[in-house]
């Protein structure tokens, strides 16, 4: 298994879920989002998960404010038979390593109120949740669906070998 950068090609040939194909594709395109990567784990001749860091700043005042210049982790996903075997670790650690070497400190990500499921994986993983409460995020970008999350915050350190 190999974490790749995917370009416009790669999320087009890749990522089936067509709302998040939607989402990256749209990140990658428009010229508000250059700042953010899309990153894909890939065994074989297929994507088993994905992520998107966004480096840009968050469309939600909350985040600007309390979290100004931290990235958010969005949209991570790993197909069921994979999850268990460390592919979302994988991610989020390229997803953090990235987050470092554009010098960012911090990172965040929101879970959404009515599925706490992955807390305990971003707990194990260093994340813990900000004393600030829920926030009103935008479930697809500006102008879509909002969902209430809670916000979960780590502090990065420089990446071992």
């Amino acid at each position: 298994m190999r974490i790749a950068e995917a370009n416009e090609r790669d999320v087009e040939q890749f990522v089936r879920n067509e709302q998040d194909r939607t989402f990256f594709l749209d990140r990658l395109r428009h010229p508000g989002f250059r700042g953010g990567r899309v990153f894909l784990a890939i065994e074989g001749n297929r994507a088993v998960g994905y992520v998107y860091l966004r480096l840009e700043t968050a469309e939600e005042f909350k985040l600007r404010f309390f979290l100004r210049r931290a990235p958010l982790l969005e949209k991570l996903r790993v197909d069921k038979d994979q999850q268990g075997r460390g592919v979302g670790r994988l991610l989020v650690g390229m997803a953090e390593a990235t987050a470092w070497a554009h010098r960012r400190r911090r990172i965040a990500l929101g879970v959404v109120v009515e599925n706490p499921e992955p807390i305990g994986f971003y707990q194990r993983l260093g994340y813990a949740e900000w004393r600030h409460g829920l926030i009103k995020a935008y479930k697809n970008g500006p102008k879509s669906e909002i969902e209430l999350c809670r916000v979960f915050v780590k502090k990065l350190t420089p990446p071992t070998s």
